[in-house]
């Protein structure tokens, strides 16, 4: 069995809140990433826009390409979960992150560590 097909077949047993839960976690840390590091800051919104894009379109087309209501298609998702989507999932929830780092400047003043 090659570490794809494990973590494939361990990525399957996720259910609906594991993934919520885990775009939770991908997207604090597009946004703890980007607040820390300030030259992130510096790009424009619509990079990040783009980018969020590009690796949203190849999650959304598996997504809507399964028949059926949303409830069975967010199942046969979950059935099919690969590691290669779930990079993809990092990446467009990342970028999320970033992007809303940058569109808004009131998330630059919370004090994220307590300090």
């Amino acid at each position: 069995m090659s570490m794809e097909q494990y973590l494939s077949h361990q990525l399957q047993k996720f259910s609906l809140l594991d993934i919520a839960l885990v775009k939770i976690v991908y997207l604090l840390c597009g946004v703890l990433v980007a607040l820390n590091y300030s030259p992130l800051l510096q790009v424009g919104w619509l990079f990040y826009l783009i980018m969020m894009l590009i690796s949203a379109i190849p999650l959304l087309l598996h997504f809507f390409s399964i028949p059926g209501s949303y409830l069975q298609k967010a199942k046969h998702y979950l059935g099919s979960n690969k590691p290669a989507y779930q990079v993809l999932l990092f990446f467009t929830m990342f970028f999320l992150g970033c992007l809303l780092s940058t569109v808004m400047p009131f998330l630059q003043v919370i004090p994220w560590w307590g300090g």
